[in-house]
């Protein structure tokens, strides 16, 4: 696809944030300040990468059942992650949600989705202020540990 299909597809389907309840991308993106949990925008093969390999039928036919019926999805995929022993600057994808909604809307020609990042230890909104010894995560390692993956964000970018 080139620029102005894209741009047609997204006149004609609208944002990927249409396919998701309201309420569940504002808590997502609303999280105090000592939550472990930070909204991202992910490429949908980025996050197909991270997560465990795996299908189920009966997953697809769910999603592509709800959608068929104009519903949204009421839970914001995400990323369960920790720091990883031998590599400081990743974080290791423990578990996964949205392996099914991801190919369902790659599907529909989306390219990215919301994904919720839940860390272990890091406080993400608190992390710039109160200067936690672990350094800044920048990138991703796969839950199979095959794959690696930038993360995008810096220090800079998140919310005081």
């Amino acid at each position: 696809m080139n620029d102005f299909q894209d741009y047609l597809k997204l006149i004609i389907e609208g944002s990927v944030e249409d396919y998701f309840d309201p309420i569940a991308l504002s808590m997502a993106r609303n999280q105090d300040i000592g939550s472990r949990e930070l909204l991202i925008d992910m490429t949908i093969d980025d996050f197909l990468k991270l997560a465990k390999k795996g299908y189920s039928i009966s997953s697809e036919h769910c999603v592509e059942c709800l959608l068929s019926k104009g519903l949204k999805f009421e839970s914001v995929p995400y990323l369960g992650v920790g720091y990883h022993s031998g590599d400081p600057l990743g974080m290791q994808v423990k578990s996964h949600e949205g392996r099914h909604r991801a190919r369902a809307l790659k599907k529909r020609g989306f390219k990215t989705m919301p994904v919720n990042i839940v860390h272990d230890y890091i406080q993400w909104r608190s992390f710039k202020r109160r200067r936690q010894s672990n350094p800044f995560p920048t990138h991703f390692i796969s839950e199979d540990g095959s794959v690696i993956v930038p993360f995008n964000l810096t220090i800079n970018d998140l919310n005081p």
